[in-house]
């Protein structure tokens, strides 16, 4: 059965291809910014969407195919999905996953600013410049989505934001070339907002596919580092 509990990961860069086509991390020259910003822009980005099973993985059989959701109760005899017969082989427990690569923006954010530090703060600035690179520059949104990165402890996370299909198609480079024009449509979209501050609502920050983050994001962490980003 389809189960709901997919998270995407971001994995590394593929080096041996980015260096050959010379892409390196490149600061954002705005003089004004007051929390420093760096881009990178890839075509050769590794995703890693990894399925755990509601935190507690999955019992699969090796011998015959048939996997589920581990439960609180154990499995005896399961059957076999292809014949209908019962199958008593071992069932082992794996969390399930597969890589792909696509486009991918990486925004590496630095400074002293505490909420950069706070990852509920840096999950509503990723959603919200999400859903402003939808509005300013017409891409679905299902088109793109994103995910932190955290690279070294004691450093804020990069905001991964990715084209949300094996290949690419491009979307994230328009974001690169526009991140202000973004980050000014995703500031102006949380600021009028009519929801409170410290929560957020289906018109700023949440949708289906981030249910995960309802509890964690908040509006006023959106506004606060977008003006920080923006000078505001």
């Amino acid at each position: 059965k389809r189960i709901y509990a997919s998270r995407v990961y971001f994995a590394d860069y593929n080096e041996a291809k980015a260096l050959l086509n010379h892409e390196t991390t490149k600061p954002e020259i705005e003089p004004e910014i007051q929390i420093p910003t760096a881009t990178r822009y890839s075509r050769y980005g590794w995703l890693a969407v990894v399925n755990d099973g509601y935190q507690r993985g999955f019992r699969v059989c090796m011998t015959c195919g048939w996997a589920e959701p581990i439960q609180q109760q154990k499995i005896g005899a399961h059957e076999n999905p292809i014949t209908n017969k019962p199958c008593r082989a071992t069932l082992d427990t794996y969390h399930l996953g597969h890589r792909f690569m696509t486009d991918v923006l990486e925004i590496r954010l630095s400074g002293a600013q505490f909420l950069l530090r706070k990852s509920p703060a840096m999950y509503s600035l990723m959603y919200a410049l999400l859903d402003g690179a939808s509005e300013e520059l017409g891409i679905r949104r299902n088109d793109i989505d994103g995910t932190l990165y955290f690279r070294q402890f004691g450093e804020p996370p990069s905001i991964i934001v990715y084209d949300n299909v094996p290949g690419g198609a491009g979307h994230v480079e328009r974001v690169k070339k526009n991140l202000r024009a973004v980050a000014e449509t995703a500031f102006q979209k949380v600021e009028n907002c009519k929801c409170g501050k410290n929560t957020s609502c289906y018109n700023c920050l949440r949708n289906y596919n981030n249910q995960f983050f309802h509890d964690e994001l908040q509006r006023g962490y959106a506004i606060d580092l977008l003006g920080f980003m923006l000078g505001k």
